[in-house]
């Protein structure tokens, strides 16, 4: 047997009978990388260059415009009212919050019109192939643990939480939600837009309390600006669904995310799902990660470990590191999901 063929263990085949040939659930998170690999200028710094010559709003004067992922700017969001006197106008701090809201409103408008679909039928197709592929860059461990994983299925059932305002991943989607592919069934299910999208309420603000100065600002004011509070109160259900798409997941896979602490309680859950069942498989496709990197061993263990602790950061305990630790995979694929062949970016 060679390196990369996998021989079936205990755990192997105890899993394997647990799952009675029922379909595997894989769970992919888009982040703000997918929209960015495809043209489209939605990193805070682009929108930050649309807004900063705007005079009289405290929030654009006091953050930081150097900052290019919108984690950064919300976490400055929270430090901005933690470091505010308690004589400081807070009725002007919530209104430069909320024109933060509609300039955002106005600018992912814009990037929404500047989307054209040439071609929706190979645009589809080429998406589908490539969701196929996310594991081909993994080293034999990592993939041969989601290649028995994948092979116990009927099928693949498919969610997608996407943390982007625009349509481009619905565009990719389309319509053709069944497929087969290497003899294996693909179901694509539900994408939930858990940050709201350019047509219903788009988010921004902290995760949690400590991120905010609650004592300043007042109780319904901080609540306003909790994005997990906010996704629950704007009703449509986007929270629980998540929650319950993670939970039903077996392989969950990070796509074009800094994995930014406003983010923290989606990562928190994601680490209690892992800890939940030592079958269960995160895979983080990292930008810059250089998979095929062969030369220097220390560098590649070093910056494989440095993603992981990243990521595993969240976690209440070392216990609970030591935990999920193996069960997180690291991989980069540069060359997938890069449709541009099949969409025009309009100038406006």
């Amino acid at each position: 047997m060679n390196s990369h063929e996998h021989m079936f263990d205990l755990c192997d085949i105890i899993y394997i009978n647990k799952r009675g040939g029922k379909n595997l659930n894989l769970t992919f998170f888009i982040g703000n990388g997918f929209d960015i690999r495809n043209g489209l200028p939605t990193r805070y710094s682009d929108f930050y260059k649309e807004i900063n010559n705007k005079s009289g709003n405290m929030i654009y004067k006091d953050i930081e415009s150097n900052k290019e992922n919108w984690s950064d700017f919300e976490l400055g969001l929270g430090k901005l009212t933690i470091s505010k006197k308690v004589n400081t106008d807070i009725e002007e701090f919530i209104e430069s919050y909320n024109e933060v809201l509609d300039d955002l409103d106005k600018y992912i408008k814009k990037c929404e019109d500047m989307i054209s679909v040439v071609d929706a039928v190979k645009l589809n197709n080429s998406f589908l192939n490539d969701i196929t592929k996310v594991f081909q860059n993994l080293k034999p461990t990592g993939k041969n643990r989601i290649q028995i994983l994948m092979g116990l299925g009927a099928g693949i059932n498919i969610n997608f939480i996407d943390f982007n305002y625009t349509s481009l991943l619905d565009k990719c989607i389309g319509n053709k939600h069944n497929f087969r592919k290497d003899d294996k069934n693909y179901y694509l299910k539900t994408n939930v837009h858990i940050h709201g999208t350019v047509d219903s309420y788009p988010i921004v603000g902290v995760d949690n309390r400590n991120q905010i100065n609650e004592s300043w600002l007042g109780y319904h004011a901080v609540e306003n600006m909790l994005k997990p509070e906010i996704i629950k109160k704007i009703g449509y259900g986007a929270y629980d669904k998540t929650k319950e798409i993670i939970e039903k997941s077996d392989v969950i896979y990070i796509f074009g995310s800094s994995l930014g602490d406003t983010d923290r309680t989606w990562w928190i859950q994601i680490l209690n799902w892992l800890h939940a069942s030592s079958e269960r498989v995160l895979v983080i496709d990292q930008y810059g990660f250089n998979e095929e990197e062969k030369i220097n061993a220390v560098r590649y263990i070093s910056e494989k470990e440095k993603i992981k602790d990243n990521f595993v950061k969240y976690a209440s305990t070392e216990r609970d590191i030591n935990r999920v630790y193996n069960q997180i995979f690291i991989t980069n694929n540069d060359k997938l999901f890069d449709f541009s062949e099949y969409i025009t970016k309009k100038n406006k």
